[in-house]
């Protein structure tokens, strides 16, 4: 009974593990943009580093000069961090889509069901699975909320829109701090799922898996 709750986990069609990889190295990529502006592009780092460079060129500049200058490069990661998020939310409404074109089995609502199922028999794995469902069922939330914030964000930098702005940011950040969280929980549940069950969670994602198990419900 078991067996037959994991092989739901085993297999995946090639769109569904096109979508997963393609929304993890952008969203890792969205963090990085993040990352470097929050760090090497920060308002005083990369002034002091103009600063330094025009001072060893002979050139002395007084205090804002650099301002300019600063901000620009913070603009330019900003807008590659537009771009990346406007793929997210591609990607999002395709997974959106993908879901009604997937196999039976790798639908979520049946995965949901079936681990309900088995759940309300007490079996333990199942409930596991369901808890496991319901978590990537808050993921999507969530990643639909960065992808809509995103958006709206990106359409009304208004002086109109100002305080709605800031309001929409903080829920954004917010939720991409919840996202870094999730991606380093996933993580660490897949290795702990994949040493403690030897179940080849991980190469399923990459090749595929075992196709020859699943079930019609």
């Amino acid at each position: 009974m078991a067996n037959e709750i994991a092989t739901l986990y085993t297999s995946y069609s090639k769109a569904l593990r096109l979508w997963h990889w393609s929304s993890f190295i952008i969203t890792c990529l969205l963090l990085i943009t993040i990352l470097v502006s929050k760090s090497f592009l920060n308002w005083l780092f990369v002034n002091n580093i103009i600063y330094e460079g025009m001072a060893r060129e002979g050139i002395h500049l007084q205090p804002g000069q650099t301002a300019g200058t600063a901000s620009l490069l913070r603009e330019r990661i900003w807008a590659w961090h537009t771009y990346l998020g406007y793929i997210l939310g591609i990607l999002f409404t395709f997974r959106i889509v993908l879901e009604f074109f997937q196999p039976r089995d790798e639908q979520m609502a049946t995965k949901v069901r079936r681990a309900w199922l088995q759940n309300r028999n007490g079996n333990r794995t199942a409930r596991k699975f369901l808890i496991a469902n319901i978590i990537y069922l808050l993921f999507y939330i969530l990643l639909g909320t960065i992808a809509g914030t995103g958006t709206w964000m990106a359409y009304h930098k208004q002086p109109q829109y100002f305080e709605t702005f800031h309001a929409v940011k903080q829920i954004h950040e917010n939720c991409l701090l919840l996202l870094l969280l999730f991606i380093i929980i996933h993580l660490a549940g897949v290795i702990r799922f994949e040493r403690k069950n030897r179940s080849n969670l991980i190469s399923a994602m990459v090749h595929g898996g075992t196709k020859g198990d699943r079930k019609n419900p």
